[in-house]
């Protein structure tokens, strides 16, 4: 029970986190700003809203059981900024023809690129797509590496598993909604009755 109130709080914290993060995004969008990278890194990891589903993840399958440590471990928090740092870039990626025909959309990683290195839009378009790849070849290799865990190794590779299916499920939500992500485009509600 004392644990499930420590994942329940780290939920929470989470979820404070991302709200923390949209507010240092709206003074970006107010000032019609483009923030340096590291700054946008920073932001972006906690606005992609990646976080507080790792944290909720904790309480599928037996992934509770799992000592609090694991959750602490180095190569578990950069796999956690991992998946949010690629999820917040397919979402800039995809939404950018819509962020480019509206002013004061300045928290995408191409428009950060190209005005931090003087890029055309195109080149600063290929170098987001580089800097994620870079982030998946990552995941990829902590993945295969994981440290020991010694009797929770198999839990903590299937927990790892399900981060990584995430990110593959996100995408693929990302690049079939046809009505989002174009201009003008907003997200409908899911159940038309309310």
């Amino acid at each position: 029970m004392k644990f499930l109130k420590k994942i329940y709080t780290r939920f929470v914290k989470s979820i404070k986190d991302v709200l923390i993060g949209y507010s240092e995004e709206k003074i970006y969008y107010r000032a019609n700003t483009v923030p340096p990278l590291s700054v946008y890194l920073l932001i972006r990891e906690a606005t992609s809203g990646v976080q507080p589903y790792c944290d909720y993840v904790i309480l599928q399958k037996e992934y509770r059981n799992l000592p609090e440590e694991v959750f602490d471990h180095p190569y578990i928090k950069r796999l956690y900024s991992l998946c949010s740092l690629m999820i917040g870039i397919h979402n800039d990626i995809i939404s950018l023809p819509k962020e480019l025909m509206r002013e004061g959309n300045t928290m995408n990683i191409v428009k950060v690129l190209q005005k931090e290195n003087n890029l055309s839009l195109i080149d600063a378009y290929k170098k987001a797509m580089e800097i994620h790849d870079d982030y998946l070849k990552q995941f990829l290799i902590l993945q295969e590496h994981l440290p020991p865990f010694g009797e929770y190794q198999s839990n903590v590779y299937d927990y790892v598993q399900d981060l990584g299916t995430m990110i593959s499920g996100v995408y693929a939500w990302h690049t079939n909604d046809t009505s989002r992500y174009i201009d003008g485009g907003y997200v409908e509600g899911e159940f038309s009755g309310w």
